[in-house]
């Protein structure tokens, strides 16, 4: 019994079907992403409670630095419930920022924002008043 050669045809549609799936489910996880980003984002705002950060500390991941020396960095700060008394460390939206630039130093401070009592994890800080750019888009 002979062996057939695979067809150029057969191979070139194979390798588009499978680049064309991959960008597909790409661009349909970007868009559930971007969907459950907002859902989160209006429960937020229908359900939580106002604060003002007085304290702001920013987290870094080190790990992914681009070539200009930009780092993705996170605000973080303490919050407590008023009803339980209990402590919470919030963290912002992750950014693009360049720590070592002194022409870019931000002192942040008095960042409002919006949290979930119940759930604190689900938080919502303003830093759109800093003109940064956000990291996962």
């Amino acid at each position: 019994m002979e062996v057939q050669p695979i067809s150029i045809h057969a191979i070139i549609i194979a390798v588009s079907t499978t680049v064309g799936s991959f960008f597909a489910f790409r661009h349909l996880m970007r868009k559930k992403k971007k969907r459950r980003l907002e859902e989160r984002e209006a429960r937020i705002k229908r359900e939580g409670v106002e604060f003002t950060a007085a304290e702001v500390g920013m987290g870094f991941d080190p790990k992914l630095v681009s070539k200009d020396g930009r780092m993705p960095c996170c605000l973080t700060a303490d919050w407590t419930n008023p009803e339980t008394g209990e402590t919470h460390k919030l963290k912002s939206q992750w950014f693009w920022y360049d720590p070592r630039n002194e022409e870019t130093i931000i002192e942040f401070k008095d960042i409002k924002g919006r949290v979930i009592p119940s759930e604190p994890e689900f938080c919502h800080m303003d830093i759109s008043a800093y003109k940064l750019h956000p990291y996962l888009h």
